[in-house]
């Protein structure tokens, strides 16, 4: 539990009977960390310094983090992003009663400069609510509910054509020199946007492209590099940043339709999606934290190609990962395939024979 303070403010949280305190320092930061919680509620919990803050409806449990791309943002219902929608969703909707199984969805922030505060909510699991959570993270949420009959919290960090870069800390792009010119490429583009914003595009250094990238004309006019969820650490910046370092157990990542870089980007890309494995179990502090990988489905699709699911499993030569298959689970002609629900199956097995 964390926050901010006036400087050497003392700070006492208070939950379940349990209570730390702590003072904040110079710069108004401070955080407790509570012992030996088990999982329950809901309890009240209270900040108290100079004034005090009540949050009602607390629960403790199982915290899992969910990010990429699209098909982890792909909603429950097709009525909240058309693109999404499960198979037999007003079924699924109509069964999300469930007080104990919640959801934070962030909002998409991408920026250049990391973040302290991160914008969203925790939502209960209800026929009304569940039509806008993550369908992949709420079916991993409801199984693992249901087997372990505990509080389940899913936290969803996700951006539609996000590459696996834009969700690096700055930190490790530049201490690795096969990543490092992503890196300065992203700053060379930032630099002439804002050192002559009004240039036409032509002029800019080119954006990344992905393997799948549409062809067409040429923009005419440059955008920010900072607002391209396809450019190193935004992503991170803007919504892992300050997620870092709420309790989780682990982390369910579903990327890898956005590779940039052409032939090379897509040998590149285990390195850099294992950099992020690395990258975030470092900041989090909490070891080798589980760290699954849904593989890409099948698809008529550059993207959807062999290579790039081997370079997801790739992950697999980390400690403590796994890899949810869905080759089978796939739509030929749709990126986003509906049928999600083995998928929902096959995350939470993995979990429960490794974690739990």
């Amino acid at each position: 539990v964390w926050g901010t303070a006036g400087p050497g403010e003392p700070v006492t949280v208070t939950l379940n009977g349990q209570r730390q305190s702590v003072a904040a320092d110079a710069a108004g930061k401070w955080m407790v960390r509570l012992a030996d919680l088990k999982p329950g509620g809901p309890y009240e919990m209270t900040i108290a310094g100079a004034n005090t803050i009540t949050i009602r409806d607390v629960l403790v449990g199982e915290v899992w983090l969910g990010s990429g791309q699209s098909n982890m943002a792909f909603t429950v219902s097709r009525k909240v992003a058309s693109y999404a929608g499960l198979v037999d969703e007003d079924k699924v909707i109509a069964a999300a009663n469930y007080p104990k199984l919640r959801m934070f969805t962030g909002k998409s922030v991408k920026s250049d400069e990391p973040q302290a505060d991160l914008q969203g909510q925790w939502l209960v699991c209800t026929p009304e609510t569940v039509p806008g959570f993550s369908a992949v993270a709420y079916l991993f949420g409801r199984n693992l509910h249901q087997e372990l009959d505990t509080p389940v919290g899913m936290l969803v960090m996700a951006y539609g054509a996000s590459t696996a870069e834009a969700w690096l800390p700055r930190e490790t792009l530049a201490a690795d020199p096969l990543l490092k010119p992503m890196l300065d490429g992203f700053d060379a583009a930032v630099a002439f946007y804002r050192n002559h914003p009004q240039a036409p595009a032509d002029q800019a250094p080119a954006p990344p492209q992905t393997i799948n990238a549409r062809p067409g004309p040429p923009p005419r006019q440059q955008r920010d590099p900072v607002q391209d969820q396809h450019q190193p650490t935004v992503l991170f910046n803007g919504m892992i940043h300050p997620a870092v370092p709420y309790a989780i157990r682990g982390v369910l990542w579903y990327q890898g339709e956005s590779i940039v870089g052409g032939d090379p980007g897509v040998t590149l890309y285990p390195h850099v999606q294992n950099a992020v494995v690395a990258a975030w179990r470092k900041l989090w502090g909490e070891g080798d934290f589980p760290f699954y990988v849904v593989q890409l489905a099948a698809q008529a699709n550059i993207s959807n190609n062999p290579r790039v699911r081997e370079g997801q499993a790739a992950v697999l030569s980390l400690p403590n990962t796994g890899m949810a298959v869905t080759i089978d689970i796939g739509d030929q002609k749709d990126v986003h395939p509906h049928n999600k629900e083995p998928l929902g199956d096959r995350l939470p097995r993995i979990a429960l024979a490794n974690v739990y």
